[in-house]
């Protein structure tokens, strides 16, 4: 049992230091390549820009179709609004119709 526990500690001490090992060349210092830096620098500000017109395309779009829906409710509204006026009217006028009728009519 000791020997197995000495074989798993120097396993996981061989494979931690190997992956130590290894991460590190991957490890590179920014300004030893400052054309890599800029050229991020560049990719980075030209996706900002890209992002920044596809949201003001998105904004656009929507204040058009908002705009449209506006529009569309106020001629509904307002097409309510005529239709409640001529109703009005035609209730007024039949309205006074009969209170015509009921004065001509000889009284009993």
């Amino acid at each position: 049992m000791k020997r197995f526990m000495v074989l798993v500690i120097g396993l996981v001490f061989l494979f931690t230091t190997s992956a130590i090992a290894a991460g590190e060349p991957k490890k590179k210092d920014a300004a030893a390549d400052p054309a890599k830096v800029e050229k991020k620098a560049e990719a980075a500000e030209k996706k900002a820009d890209i992002k920044a017109a596809t949201a003001e395309k998105k904004a656009d779009k929507k204040a058009k179709v908002d705009a449209k829906k506006t529009d569309k409710k106020a001629k509904v509204d307002a097409k309510k609004a005529d239709t409640k006026a001529a109703t009005a009217e035609k209730k007024a006028d039949t309205k006074a119709k009969v209170d015509e009728k009921k004065a001509d009519a000889p009284k009993k």
